[in-house]
């Protein structure tokens, strides 16, 4: 039986976002991924049966989170959110081969999450408290608070951008500054993934 890799795990989700995009049920894709990778036998068995009781993936994967890198539990659950869960599990795989710059990742993590949020329609507020409470779940990053600034701030009438520039070190004024731009032609959540893609490029992709 082969271990958990990273390189495994990137495997894993890229499965499950190909059988999702090609229109499997989720219960069905867990079941016949189990058999391909059968060293995430347990795990896929645990996130079977809670999906099944009414749980969502996210979950699911939170309480088996040594099993998995934070990315992947991380887009499982923006992708259940906006119902994209094949686009941001690919995503995903992606993002698990890569082990260094944790705070880049988590800056990567959240302009790709709030980007693929806005895209999908949901409020900007409502957007920034979903990511809110996912940093804070996973308890691996820093980031909760600022998060937390900028859904008071937009709360308190600022703008987007406003909120980013005012809510501290995490978010530097460049990014608030495209951000700002980007709401002047309505086209803030493709810009935060435009933000995302352009940090992936300089910190994660070998030149």
């Amino acid at each position: 039986m082969a271990n958990k890799t990273r390189g495994r795990e990137a495997g894993l989700l890229k499965s499950f976002s190909r059988y999702i995009s090609y229109g499997m049920p989720i219960l069905d894709v867990i079941s016949n991924i189990a058999k391909i990778y059968p060293e995430y036998d347990a795990e896929l068995k645990f996130i079977h049966e809670s999906i099944r009781k009414g749980d969502t993936m996210y979950n699911a994967m939170l309480e088996k989170r040594n099993s998995f890198h934070i990315p992947a539990i991380y887009l499982t659950g923006i992708g259940e959110e906006t119902s994209d869960l094949d686009k941001t599990l690919l995503k995903a795989s992606e993002l698990v081969l890569q082990k260094n710059k944790p705070k880049k990742m988590e800056e990567l993590l959240f302009y790709h999450s709030l980007g693929t949020l806005l895209e999908a329609g949901l409020p900007c507020l409502r957007s920034i408290r979903i990511l809110q409470e996912t940093s804070r779940q996973l308890k691996a990053f820093p980031y909760a608070n600022n998060i937390k600034k900028i859904g008071d701030y937009l709360e308190g009438g600022s703008t987007l951008s406003e909120a980013i520039e005012k809510s501290g070190k995490y978010f530097p004024r460049e990014v608030a500054l495209k951000i700002g731009i980007a709401e002047m032609c309505g086209r803030t959540g493709e810009e935060s993934l435009n933000i995302s893609g352009d940090i992936q490029r300089e910190y994660f992709m070998t030149k």
